[in-house]
């Protein structure tokens, strides 16, 4: 039998008294003893006369155990390994391992590590006696993140560097270079993995090179001011990475904006490389008949519904008309309070003030606003009037 176990010894119960002997030595009474030592047993009966008896001897041999361990690793393993447990001992024995208490596939002293997990092996020997190790614990060393790898062609064309998102301890281009970034001259797929310091990879990042041209971008607009109030331009057929774009005027970043006024509006591009282009668009002056929406100075649309710039009102009058430095209004006195403003031909509202009731006249600063056709509005609760005027300060 095997170490540990017990083998039990009897003989039947006829009323006599027993000693259970070891070879010579005494080790028990009564008519059955749990041997759990190697030896020659045998067992003596007495009667109620004192006579005795002897039995004949039984042979108890106690195998010993194989025994079983596990060398533990120093650190975890990558997600797919390598890594390698080590069973004690090393030979005379046959092994099952297992993982997470389930059986795998391992039959040697030696078990490769695919997978973090609680490991243990049970160890036969040829008496047929087994062992199982204590657990050894394998924890999983999560791998860099997979590199994102983006282009920056030269300023001129005709050559890109490539760089990966991830910085790690190693590199491993499709091309053979370990380099953080390469410099390509022919399009293509390259891929790039990355090791940290626990020597872990990285899956591949990947990217298709289609061209090398030089970085570039152009301009759209659509919309017009005289009829839709606002212009959309927009950045498109970009050529390169961008890492940040700006717009003058307006101040901004997007990729589309949308302007209501005249002028001429540039964006400038950053490429990854460092490379900088800028494109401008022209947004013409309306002319004509033209209905411009109204809107407040954060171009928001205001509820007053759009008037032709030419509409006339003969219930008001101001001067003088090209206008410099100040606009004198009048108008018919109001018992309520009504606001003045004067609106650029983007339809922004550049000036406000508050005619007070029953007051039929007031003074318009104009400041530094620009020479320029605007519109003048008187507005009540329930009124709007609006009269062309144009400035001319004569700077």
């Amino acid at each position: 039998m095997c170490q540990g176990l017990t083998a039990t010894l009897t003989t039947p119960n006829n009323g006599n008294t027993f000693k259970w002997y070891r070879g010579t030595t005494e080790v028990g009474s009564g008519n059955s003893y749990a041997a759990t030592s190697s030896g020659s047993y045998s067992v003596i009966s007495k009667n109620s006369f004192t006579c005795t008896a002897q039995s004949a001897t039984v042979v108890v041999t106690v195998n010993p155990l194989p025994g079983a361990s596990i060398t533990p690793l120093t650190s975890g393993i990558c997600p797919g390994g390598p890594g390698t447990l080590t069973a004690s001992p090393s030979s005379g024995v046959t092994y099952k391992w297992y993982r997470n208490s389930l059986l795998v596939s391992g039959t040697a002293s030696t078990f490769p590590l695919t997978d973090g997990g609680s490991y243990k092996v049970v160890t036969t020997n040829p008496s047929g006696c087994s062992s199982t190790s204590a657990e050894a614990y394998v924890t999983t060393i999560s791998p860099p993140s997979t590199p994102v790898i983006t282009q920056s062609n030269n300023c001129t064309g005709g050559t890109a560097t490539l760089s990966g998102n991830v910085s790690g301890s190693a590199y491993q281009w499709s091309t053979g270079a370990t380099t953080s970034s390469i410099s390509i001259s022919t399009t293509g797929t390259y891929t790039l993995r990355v090791k940290n310091s626990s020597g872990c990879w990285s899956s591949y990042g990947s990217i298709t090179i289609s061209s090398l041209a030089s970085p570039n971008f152009a301009l759209t607009k659509t919309g017009n001011l005289c009829t839709d109030g606002q212009v959309t331009i927009s950045v498109v057929n970009v050529v390169g990475t961008v890492q940040s774009r700006s717009w003058s005027p307006p101040s901004g970043s997007a990729a589309t904006i949308v302007v209501y006024g005249a002028g001429t509006y540039t964006c400038k591009i950053t490429f990854a490389g460092g490379c900088q282009v800028s494109r401008s668009v022209s947004v013409p002056t309306p002319s004509g008949n033209c209905h411009i929406p109204l809107r407040t100075a954060d171009n928001t649309p205001t509820e007053i519904p759009s008037e032709e710039l030419d509409v006339q009102v003969t219930e008001t009058s101001f001067f003088p008309n090209p206008a410099d430095r100040e606009i004198n209004l009048t108008t018919p006195a109001a018992s309520i309070a009504r606001k003045i403003s004067l609106i650029n031909m983007q339809g922004v509202e550049v000036h406000t003030s508050i005619m007070p009731p029953a007051t039929t006249s007031t003074r318009i600063p104009l400041g530094s606003l620009s020479d320029g056709m605007y519109l003048l509005q008187i507005q009540s609760p329930t009124t709007v009037e609006r009269l062309k005027v144009i400035i001319n300060q004569k700077r």
